[in-house]
């Protein structure tokens, strides 16, 4: 059965093509009139009409130009064209109806060029010119005209104004199409190859080889990239009525590229700075639902190529990120950040997931008033990179977190860690398993639907898996948080406050907070047999953890005086290098002396 391709013969593809179609029938028009004025010259030797020869001229011209110049350039050349015409109709013409007649589509090209309550506010301001003209042509005074051709202008602006809302209809339905046809988050920006090509030749046309690169960074895009089948109709929508805007924004002629982690980035030569960052300010202030934030850093003077540029636009989002700005610049602390860190380029990330390079290691606790007896293990991640070698989390979190992959950073732990608690309970030393999650992982929809799903696919009992929070999340409603920690207590998670003490809310989030278990920080476990600030405060956390029913763990202990003094304080579980480093899972079975037993995981 054949099928007939609408698209093929689609005039309305796009607003272009609807002007170019308009353009058509007006040239044909113009030719018939411009042919029927020639006749008439040739059989009566007479000049009137020659005005539509410039119109017929005109329109040609634009019919040739309609694909290399800018949309609404075309529209206004041919508005003020036409609009020559009947103005000219008004001079020579005594038919002051004929004149309004001529322009009655001049609403219509005016659309192209501005907005629509701009052009009906053109439409008596242009009918009155036209009398105005007619009047002091046939020298009478204009009252005297108006009162005269009434009835013909007050249908004049009937049909001015029912072409001008027939035809807004028609290009509000063009514009949403060519919006929905450009759905696709990666539709008309270049790539990241063309994008680094791009930046070679702004660096080599300017003697000084300064370029200041901009990225424009959203969370709910950096989120959604790889799930854009998932993203509903409206999220589409914004981003799509967002791509148009930073077009419309940006310079003329502007290069717009979008990196495959869902960043925008735009170069700029230093002459064409200051229109870059009106667009991107007045974008920042049209684009509120999306909050896009937008961060910059300049070449040689910050970096020297253009992926270090990029791992510097990084840096800079993760911190305005944690600033809660929405505009800034590479600055020195950026650099000092960037120094005490390992070079980790966004590209790696991905190859990361893809190879299984960040993998869970686990840390024992133990019970130590049982014997040392192992009863749990803290997930810890890290990435086994295959030429930086084994990092550490303070090399690469943040670039995770900011990353679209933090997704799948999150249920990479989740699911590792619920792994690991399987393996022990199969290889006959069932422990509970603890991993970290921020206050904003728990906030997020997602990430609650993936923890009842580990649950669902393992069938733990409640507490063998258990949620470590940092404390330091201070600035989230504890009321929200609260609401979250109910929920994924109902699921069958325990809740631990990591890094007990660090911070300025601990007993805001001990007397608020669901908690089953508190997580002494290192800093009051160092020397806590040397220094009795720290035993009086151990003290007081463990009377009035053991009077709330909580678990006390102490973490970082390093020497056997430290845990002998925390025994002594009432101190239920201890972790640290003294029992045992964070280890692969494999490493720790071997460690005490399990085998794994795959086949039933």
């Amino acid at each position: 059965m054949q099928v007939r391709d609408y698209n093929r013969n689609n005039w309305f593809k796009n607003r272009r093509s609807l002007f170019r179609l308009l353009i058509n029938a007006l040239l044909l028009i113009s030719l018939a009139l411009s042919l029927l004025t020639l006749l008439q010259q040739l059989f009566t030797d007479s000049l009137t009409g020659s005005y539509f020869y410039p119109l017929t001229l005109s329109l040609l011209v634009i019919q040739y130009f309609v694909h290399r110049i800018h949309l609404s350039w075309g529209g206004a050349v041919a508005f003020l064209t036409m609009g020559a015409g009947s103005i000219s109709l008004a001079l020579v013409s005594d038919d002051i109806a004929l004149a309004y007649l001529s322009g009655a589509l001049l609403p219509v090209l005016l659309r192209f060029v501005l907005a629509q309550k701009w052009v009906l506010l053109f439409i008596p301001i242009w009918l009155s010119l036209l009398l105005f003209i007619h009047s002091y042509r046939v020298q009478e005074e204009l009252i005297s005209e108006l009162y005269t051709h009434l009835i013909t202008l007050s249908y004049s602006l009937l049909v001015y104004g029912s072409v001008a809302v027939l035809f807004n209809r028609i290009y509000s339905l063009v514009f949403y199409k060519e919006c929905k046809e450009n759905s696709d988050l990666t539709s008309e920006f270049i790539d990241n190859y063309q994008i680094h090509q791009h930046f070679d030749w702004l660096k080599n046309k300017n003697p000084d080889g300064v370029v200041r690169v901009y990225g424009v960074y959203i969370k709910n895009i950096l989120d959604s990239v790889g799930k854009s089948s998932e993203s509903s109709i409206e999220f589409k929508e914004s981003v799509t009525q967002f791509n148009q805007l930073l077009r419309e924004v940006c310079p003329a002629g502007a290069s717009i590229g979008r990196l495959d982690n869902g960043v925008y980035v735009l170069m700029s030569e230093r002459r064409f700075w200051d229109a870059f960052e009106r667009g991107l300010r007045q974008l920042k202030k049209e684009a509120t639902d999306l909050s896009p934030i937008v961060v910059s850093t300049d070449t040689p003077n910050d970096s020297t190529d253009l992926d270090s540029a990029l791992h510097n636009l990084d840096t800079v989002f993760v911190r305005a990120t944690k600033e809660k700005t929405d505009f800034a610049r590479f600055n020195l602390k950026d650099r000092d950040h960037l120094n005490g860190q390992t070079d980790i380029q966004s590209y790696e990330v991905s190859q990361a997931f893809a190879n299984h390079e960040i993998q869970m290691f686990f840390q024992p606790k133990v019970d130590i008033k049982d014997n040392n007896r192992l009863v749990g293990a803290e997930a810890l991640v890290r990435w086994i990179h295959p030429e930086k070698g084994l990092l550490t989390p303070k090399d690469f979190v943040d670039l995770l977190e900011s990353s679209p992959y933090r997704l799948t950073f999150i249920n990479s732990v989740v699911e590792q860690s619920a792994h690991f608690c399987e393996t022990m309970k199969q290889s006959g030393l069932p422990i509970s398993v603890s991993f970290n999650l921020s206050a904003n992982d728990l906030q997020d929809l997602r990430v609650t639907y993936e923890l009842s799903q580990v649950q669902e696919k393992y069938g733990f009992s409640a507490g063998e898996l258990q949620i470590e929070l940092s404390e330091q999340e201070t600035d989230v409603s504890l009321d929200n948080l609260k609401r979250s920690l109910d929920a994924v207590k109902e699921l069958g998670y325990s809740i631990a406050l990591d890094d007990f003490g660090t911070g300025m809310s601990s007993l805001a989030y001990f007397q608020n907070l669901p908690a089953d278990t508190i997580k002494l920080d290192r800093a009051f476990i160092k020397d806590i047999h040397l220094n009795p600030s720290s035993e009086h405060l151990t003290k007081m956390v463990v009377y009035l953890s053991k009077a709330e029913g909580l678990t006390v763990v102490a973490e970082g202990v390093e020497n056997a005086s430290e845990a002998d003094r925390l025994l002594k304080l009432g101190v239920d579980q201890v972790q640290g290098f003294l029992f045992g480093k964070p280890m692969p899972a494999t490493e720790f079975l071997q460690y005490y002396g399990l085998e794994l037993v795959e086949d039933d995981v």
